[in-house]
């Protein structure tokens, strides 16, 4: 009989081994790198910055919302990169998706995985991470993020509707 199990963060990083905090431009040559085709500018950040991994290959998740919006994003990594897959979010067959793409990659002990979660939601870099996690063992995995110049709604947004709602 299946089971269900909800997979919390604190599962994940028990899974995790101890990370080591990057101290500047240390990426080096990546065979891989995941991220995701958002809308905002912060998910282009990793192409603009020293950090960019120069990678063997790129897997681009696509959301099936915001698509006219999110086509700039997808562009420009396909354009910076040697080789991409698109990786299509879908509620129903993402972890499936996931898993087919890091079993093809299991086995390489020296794989280097860089992770761009700056335009990525909660349920992709969960669904992502816990992949990673029971099928790129060994891998060396790289997290890179670009905060958010603004986040909206702002303070002062809030504020008002607080007041307005009283």
């Amino acid at each position: 009989m299946p089971r269900v199990r909800q997979t919390t963060w604190l599962d994940v990083l028990a899974d995790l081994p101890p990370h080591v905090e990057s101290t500047g431009c240390d990426m080096g040559p990546t065979d891989l790198l995941i991220v995701a085709a958002g809308f905002e500018e912060r998910a282009q950040a990793i192409l603009r910055s020293e950090w960019w991994p120069h990678p063997r290959e790129t897997v681009i998740v696509e959301y099936p919302t915001n698509y006219e919006d999110n086509l700039t994003t997808k562009a420009a990594f396909e354009a910076a990169s040697k080789s991409t897959t698109i990786l299509h979010y879908s509620k129903m067959s993402f972890v499936d998706k996931c898993r087919s793409i890091f079993i093809e990659r299991a086995g390489l002990p020296d794989h280097r995985i860089v992770v761009d979660i700056s335009g990525m939601s909660s349920y992709v870099f969960f669904t992502i991470m816990g992949t990673l996690v029971r099928f790129c063992e060994g891998a060396r995995v790289t997290v890179f993020y670009a905060e958010a110049e603004e986040y909206f709604p702002t303070e002062a947004e809030m504020e008002g509707l607080r007041v307005e709602l009283g």
